[in-house]
């Protein structure tokens, strides 16, 4: 786990990762630059508890700092092989996250890739980012389980320290804040390396952010790495999304055109593909218990493709890279 100035986020992760219910694991906090009490409190808890260790990382001179860095200290650390990544200010679903995680890392497996949530708020920005994020996963998870991985979110995936030696860690995209997730998994995994875990067991849950502004910030540093990915990967990521955009105008222009046999069909296509997106989406919600979102994620399908388009606008506009934290 990196973590910087999460003092308040930390008291509530490392009690529920010294409950699991796991035999042997230590849990390793990279403690990056902190200007809060997290070193103080990181301290006392190592002397409680000896599966805690402490890294303390200090301003340096020469070193590009970020979260990448600072998860390299702590691989390094690491005495085991097989290495369980979260985020500070997440919050394991229950006390066999590892042993379901762990569970998926079958002999020819060196990655595993579980889903990173978010906490129920009854808010529409809440509902839309859960949404976003329920897609994202359904869409890593599943090109994963079809042998094509492309990322994993940092909340919560597992690899082996070796693969991460091998592809000498982080070294050739180190300059980029963003990408300890996605850009590793892209270089390290293979169509038969990788393996996923979808159960209750097995979710890391975050809080969302409160408004949009602070999600488009989010939004545009985890962009910010789709120019490093394989262009067979961002065809395949943008080929629906478009072709729903496509859909959208193309009814509106026949609107305009007054063609209303073609506007029929075009409603009839869309109201189409709402069944089968709300059968699908709600298979996922299931899963994984997602509540609270319901029929607006017919608006939320078709707004997506318009906000994403909104961010990468505003991501090319904005020249300034984004520090992690």
């Amino acid at each position: 786990i990196a973590a910087r100035n999460e003092v308040n986020n930390l008291k509530n992760l490392i009690p529920s990762l010294l409950n699991q219910n796991y035999n042997e694991f230590e849990i390793i906090i990279a403690n990056d630059r902190s200007k809060d009490d997290s070193s103080e409190y990181l301290e006392k808890i190592a002397l409680e508890n000896k599966k805690l260790k402490h890294i303390k990382i200090k301003e340096e001179t020469g070193i590009i700092h970020g979260k990448k860095h600072a998860l390299s200290q702590a691989i390094k650390a690491a005495k085991h092989e097989i290495l369980l990544f979260t985020d500070a200010d997440c919050i394991p679903s229950s006390q066999n996250w590892i042993k379901a995680m762990t569970s998926a890392l079958k002999a020819d497996k060196e990655i595993v890739l579980g889903y990173g949530a978010f906490f129920l708020e009854k808010t529409w920005i809440n509902s839309l980012i859960r949404y976003d994020a329920s897609i994202i996963a359904m869409q890593y998870l599943g090109m994963a389980k079809a042998g094509l991985p492309y990322m994993g979110v940092g909340r919560n995936i597992m690899y082996k320290k070796s693969l991460w030696e091998k592809h000498n860690g982080f070294d050739s995209h180190k300059h980029i804040a963003s990408g300890d997730d996605d850009l590793f998994i892209m270089q390290a995994s293979t169509a038969t390396n990788t393996a996923t875990v979808l159960n209750l067991d097995a979710i890391c849950y975050s809080k969302a952010k409160a408004n949009f502004k602070d999600w488009q910030m989010q939004k545009i540093r985890h962009l910010s790495t789709a120019k490093k990915y394989k262009a067979s990967t961002i065809l395949l990521l943008i080929t629906e999304p478009l072709s729903r955009i496509l859909l959208i105008f193309s009814l509106f222009y026949s609107f305009f055109a007054f063609s209303y046999f073609i506007s029929s069909i075009f409603i009839s296509l869309i109201l189409f593909r709402s069944l089968i997106l709300c059968k699908i989406n709600n298979k996922f919600f299931k899963i994984t218990e997602e509540k609270n979102i319901g029929i607006k994620l017919v608006l939320f399908d078709l707004l997506l493709p318009f906000i994403y388009l909104y961010l990468n606008i505003i991501k090319t506009l904005k020249k300034r890279e984004q520090n992690w934290k």
